[in-house]
């Protein structure tokens, strides 16, 4: 959020520009809205967010990201599973997913309770 010079607030956007190199499947949370497609060479998206992006790549290595026009690291792992999040104070921080996701799924019961 900016504010401006008679002190009202206003929304700031950040965009995600993505921009596939070979095929890749893409899914993108961005401030709840959630969109999932195959990107072909060539093909190009954009998504705004102003709170966060949840952003996941089959075949990672075939897609170019930037945000708010800084490219951004793609890891050559199996998936690529992100979070940018925006800071109070406007930085976009980036946390990965997954590990925290899974136990949040575990069962409850404790291990007396399983014979």
């Amino acid at each position: 959020t900016d504010v401006t010079s008679d002190g009202a607030s206003r929304l700031t956007n950040h965009t995600a520009e993505m921009t596939a190199i070979s095929d890749v499947w893409l899914y993108w949370e961005a401030d709840n809205r959630r969109t999932e497609r195959v990107m072909r060479p060539g093909e190009r998206h954009s998504a705004t967010f102003e709170k966060s992006l949840r952003l996941r790549a089959g075949n990672p290595t075939g897609l170019k990201l930037s945000i708010d026009g800084a490219e951004m690291a793609v890891d050559t792992g199996k998936v690529f599973d992100r979070i940018f999040r925006v800071s109070d104070d406007g930085r976009i921080e980036i946390a990965p997913t997954g590990t925290p996701d899974r136990r949040r799924f575990q069962s409850r019961e404790s291990p007396e309770n399983n014979p």
